[in-house]
This record gives structure tokens, sequence and C-alpha cells, in this order.
């Protein structure tokens, strides 16, 4: 089948392909162009991949009332960002202050549009790409790779938790409209571990900070559970002693036998006027550089010898 061409004379002697034959033709070439964005479209969105935030670093612990300056956040970029912000406790009150850093958009004096980038310091500050100051910030980056930047001088006195969030440099084409819909947020956790004493003796003059700290053994955690070596014991008493918070262990395993073996809390007796007494589990404050921590003592029932190395299952 062929196509019949018809010519149209017009006043100014030129002459054009008949409308009426034209436009069918051109609705086929923009049916067939839609068809390609759409197919284009698929194919991008098929490829495409959101922006993700991955850790480059271990998980961290910081022993409770350490004051450290060497907690760094760390992490890695699949792609460039257009916006970072990082949120993280600064100080021993917890405030919980934001750093970003993005580009935006502005004008130059004859109406140019560029982009800068800019950093929001802690303190709200804005400094622009150029500016003094800005080049503190060259390691909190927007490029893909790797990011460090320091969280600061901290007194660590719980669990802390720093956040980062970012949206990508170029977003993602849905149809006429660009939508930055390539977004993601980053959560690292630094834990906060106890000190644990344990060891050997008799009874002391007074169950205080010293005797706990002088007991000769400790280690940190976040619980009393697991197995505590003894060097040996000679007619003494096994003691430990934990933070208040962690609760009072329901079974002492000595030597590991899987039988359970008594030990007492150390309580605080109180007598009124009238003679009668009342007890309570005695909690020994602890002083940590400044922060505070209450902890409670428990004791073998009896005295016990042993000279060789065993061990004390708590759980």
């Amino acid at each position: 089948m062929g196509f019949t061409f018809v010519k149209q004379s017009l006043t100014d002697g030129e002459t054009k392909i008949n409308k009426a034959l034209l436009d069918p033709m051109q609705d086929g070439i923009l049916a067939a162009q839609e068809r390609l964005d759409i197919i284009e479209d698929r194919i991008e969105e098929a490829l495409y991949k959101q922006i993700s935030i991955s850790p480059s670093f271990a998980s961290m612990s910081v022993v409770y009332g350490t004051s450290t300056d060497n907690i760094i956040a760390s992490w890695k970029l699949s792609k460039s960002a257009k916006y970072l912000r990082l949120s993280f406790p600064l100080d021993e009150n917890y405030n919980v202050p934001t750093l970003v850093k993005e580009i935006i958009e502005e004008t130059d004096a004859d109406g140019t549009p560029k982009k800068v980038v800019q950093v929001t310091t802690l303190d709200g500050t804005k400094i622009k790409e150029g500016e003094e100051g800005f080049s503190n910030y060259d390691s909190f980056k927007l490029s893909a790779g790797e990011s460090t930047w320091s969280l600061g001088n901290l007194k660590v006195t719980k669990d802390l938790t720093w956040t980062l969030y970012a949206v990508e440099e170029n977003g993602k084409k849905q149809g006429d409209e660009i939508k930055y819909n390539g977004d993601t947020a980053y959560v690292k956790s630094i834990t906060c571990t106890y000190l644990k004493y344990w060891g050997v003796g008799n009874e002391p003059e007074s169950y205080n900070a010293d005797f706990i700290k002088g007991l000769g053994k400790s280690s940190s955690g976040t619980s009393y559970g697991g197995s505590y070596e003894i060097s040996s014991v000679n007619d003494q008493y096994i003691y430990f002693a934990f933070p208040k918070h962690f609760g009072s262990p329901s079974k002492f395993d000595i030597w590991e036998n899987n039988f359970p073996d008594p030990f007492d809390q150390i309580k605080k007796v109180t007598v009124d006027d009238e003679g009668n007494e009342t007890s309570e589990p005695l909690a020994v404050e602890l002083d940590f550089y400044g922060a505070k921590l209450d902890y409670y003592i428990y004791r073998s029932r009896n005295k016990l010898t042993d000279t060789e190395k065993f061990s004390v299952k708590i759980s």
C-alpha cells in the first residue's frame, strides 16, 4: 500500500503536503516517541539504586564515666549527596545538635543561577564554600566514599546514638517531575559499659567504695551474667559488686558444676527507737571521674578454700 501526496497551490506559489495526510504521520511519530520515553524511564528505574550509607568501623563501647575524644562517626556513601545531616550528643548534658552540609541554589548579581555548598555548624552558623572556616569541614563529605567526623570530647554515662541522614544529589526522573526520593538514614549506637568487681577477702570493717575497688579483679559489661575467674581462696569469702541497675543475680555457680551456691546480698540494717530491725540492700556509691553510680555487693555465705584456679558462673 502506498501513500498519495496531494499538492495544494498557495498564493505565494509554494507547495506543501496536504495537512490532512500529514497529521496522522505526526501522531504516529509522537506515539512512538512516547513509547520510547516510557521504555527509557523503565530502564532508568530498573537501573536506579537509592543512595545508601554503610558503616566503615567496628562497634564501639566506652566504660561508664570515661571522658573520651576519640569517638569518631565514620561512614561510606554509595553516591554523592546533596544534603547530609549528622545528629549526635555533644556533651555530658546530652544536647543533640546537628551538623549539616548541603548544596543550595543561589543567583549571582547578574541573575545567573549557581549551586553553592554550605555548612550549618553546631551553633547554627552558616558557612559557604570559600569562606573562612569552611575547610574545617572537609572530612564531612558530600561526595561518594568514606567520611569521618569527631563527635567531640564526651563523658559517657549512658548509651549514645548518632544519626546520619542523606539525600542524593541527582534525583530520579518521574514523568516531567524530578523528585529527590533517594534518601536514607543511618543510626549507630555507642554502648556504655560498666565496671564489675570481684575477688576474695575477709569481712571488712566497712563496705565502701575502697573495699569494692580493692577486690582485685574487674571487667566491663552491660549485665552481671558471665564466668568470673578466681585465682585461689584460703578460708575467705568470695565477693562480687555490680551496678545497682543490673538487678540481682538468680544463680551463683562456684566451680561451674551446675549447682547453685549460696550467696547473700550485703544489707543495711536499721534499728528504730523500739528496737525493731529493718534491712534493705546496701547501695555503695562509686565515683567515676565525677559520674556517680550505686553498686550492690554479694558475698558467698560460707568461707571457702581452694588452692587451684576456678570460675564462678553467674546467671
